[in-house]
């Protein structure tokens, strides 16, 4: 009877675990490139438990590195590209240079970074599949992007660039279906 039971309710439990997956498991489309939606919950989650202290860092006040007009209206199929190549800077720049303040900052943001890098290999997958496509309008976009991030002490940029992940975060979930 207790095996039965205990069945039961792992079967319920993996229905239930499921159906949530399920829910968030909606598709964000980058050109032909799937990604999971799932990711982008974790990811925003993780940047949840940060982002007090990163705004709390952030003394730069007019520079924004993220424009909206530069994410807005990409073109469909370089928006993969786009994408990959921000990721990129995330994980190669912005985790590595970012001055976490206290050991549970660090952490928390090393859990975000490893939730890039988990992005970065997937959109690396779409790369090598040839579902990612570079163009020069992508080129350009991520080159202004770059050449601000440059302009500002290392530190600073991570810091700006952290701060300014709802940004990127908008612009990732107007790519689900």
């Amino acid at each position: 009877m207790m095996k039965t039971t205990g069945c039961f309710y792992l079967l319920a439990l993996s229905f239930v675990c499921g159906a949530i997956t399920f829910s968030e498991g909606r598709k964000l489309h980058f050109g032909i490139c799937e990604l999971s939606g799932a990711s982008l919950q974790e990811i925003k989650a993780y940047f949840d438990a940060i982002r007090e202290a990163v705004q709390d860092q952030d003394r730069v006040t007019d520079t924004v590195l993220l424009k909206m007009i530069l994410l807005h209206n990409v073109p469909v199929l370089e928006s993969c590209c786009l994408l990959r190549h921000l990721v990129r800077l995330y994980v190669e720049n912005v985790f590595r240079h970012y001055p976490a303040t206290n050991p549970l900052l660090r952490r928390k943001t090393s859990s975000l970074s490893n939730s890039f890098l988990s992005l970065k290999t997937t959109l690396r997958q779409c790369h090598d599949q040839k579902k990612c496509t570079c163009g020069a309008e992508a080129n350009r976009r991520l080159e202004l992007i770059r050449e601000e991030y440059k302009k500002m002490d290392r530190e600073a940029a991570a810091i700006k660039a952290l701060g300014e992940m709802d940004i990127l975060f908008n612009w990732m979930e107007k790519a689900k279906n």
